[in-house]
This record gives structure tokens, C-alpha cells and sequence, in this order.
């Protein structure tokens, strides 16, 4: 496993990274920062496979696009890239029981804030919001009472992701992030 880059966006991590032809990647998912709420493959694909044989959860594979792997909260688990490897972006809620709603955005799509807490982040090439560029692995939140524009070329990618205010779901005790090591972070928030 590589990791390409990890985002400290304050409300979240995002982790980006590549897994080559059926490379197995164990995860605690039990810690602030560490649990990856939502998968955007890039490329290929991967199976997510509970460690405990007790769980109540069971393997599935996902594929290229948005993926809600929440079930997967607090269960130890090996990620198995597919026969091809694969590329993808994670979104690690601070603390880890927050929620995120993740939309892919389209171009000239609006964007109004509110109380809601609003991050548009480019995931492959750059994007236009308001007239100001966001880069690969950039994000900008959208403050209450402003409109944006996002205007997101073919060769691109970028999403929306939605703090969900109520999200009810039990707090896990913490285990120390021993085993992960933050090899990149990086701060890139400007206002819109």
C-alpha cells in the first residue's frame, strides 16, 4: 500500500492512497481519524472483510464510485484490493462517530450555505468554486449564507460532503493510533 497523501481538514481526515493487484491492508477502524466512514474508489476495486469470524457484519466488495462503508464502524477489518489494484480517497470523521453525507458534484452546479456544515473537496484535477481554483486534495468550506458555483471540468473529480447534524451512533472507546503513520498532512481551507 502507498499512501499518495492525508488531508487534515480539522472535521475530517481524507487519505488517499493505492493498493496494488490483491493487496491485503488490515485496519482497526477504531479510532478518531482512522475509521474511513465513506470509500471513493478511483480505480479498480476492493473487498472489506471483517477479522473477527464473531462479526456482524460481512465481506462485500465495492467498486468505483462513492461507497458508504459505515456498517464497518468499529470493526476490525482487511481491505482486499481487486485483481487490478486500485486508487482511493477516504473520509475519516472527527470524532469518529460523525457523519458525512458525500455527493459527486456535477459542472455549474450551486451550492447555498447554511447551518449545515458544507466542504467542497477536488478529488483529481482542479475545480473553479466562486472563480477561485481548488486543486487535487483540496477543500473549501461554504459558510452560512453564501452561494457557490462549482464549475467541474470532464477530466476532474470533486464531491460535496454534508456534516450529518443527529448522526446516532454509539461512541466507541478509542484505541491509539499506533499503527498509523501520518506521512503527509496538509491544511489547504479557504473561505468562499
Amino acid at each position: 500500500m502507498v499512501i499518495h497523501r492525508i488531508l487534515d481538514a480539522k472535521r475530517f481526515i481524507a487519505c488517499h492512497g493505492y493498493a496494488s493487484d490483491n493487496e491485503k491492508i488490515v485496519a482497526p477502524n477504531t479510532f478518531s481519524g482512522g475509521f474511513g466512514q465513506i470509500m471513493y474508489i478511483m480505480t479498480g476495486s476492493a473487498t472489506i472483510s471483517p477479522t473477527s469470524p464473531d462479526s456482524i457484519v460481512s465481506a462485500k466488495t465495492f467498486h468505483v464510485g462513492i461507497n458508504d462503508i459505515t456498517e464497518y464502524y468499529g470493526t476490525p477489518c482487511t481491505y482486499t484490493a481487486g485483481p487490478n489494484g486500485g486508487t482511493w480517497i477516504c473520509i475519516n470523521p472527527i470524532p469518529m462517530n460523525a457523519r458525512y453525507k458525500m455527493t459527486e458534484l456535477v459542472n455549474g452546479q450551486v451550492i447555498t450555505g447554511d447551518l449545515t456544515e458544507r466542504t467542497i473537496m477536488c478529488f483529481s484535477g482542479s475545480i473553479q468554486a466562486n472563480g477561485k481554483e481548488i486543486q487535487n486534495m483540496n477543500y473549501a468550506r461554504v459558510f452560512s449564507g453564501t452561494v457557490v458555483t462549482v464549475l467541474v471540468p470532464e477530466t476532474s473529480i470533486a464531491v460535496l460532503l454534508e456534516r450529518i447534524p443527529s448522526a446516532d451512533v454509539e461512541i466507541l472507546p478509542e484505541s491509539p493510533p499506533s499503527t498509523v503513520p501520518l506521512l503527509y498532512q496538509d491544511v489547504a481551507t479557504r473561505q468562499l
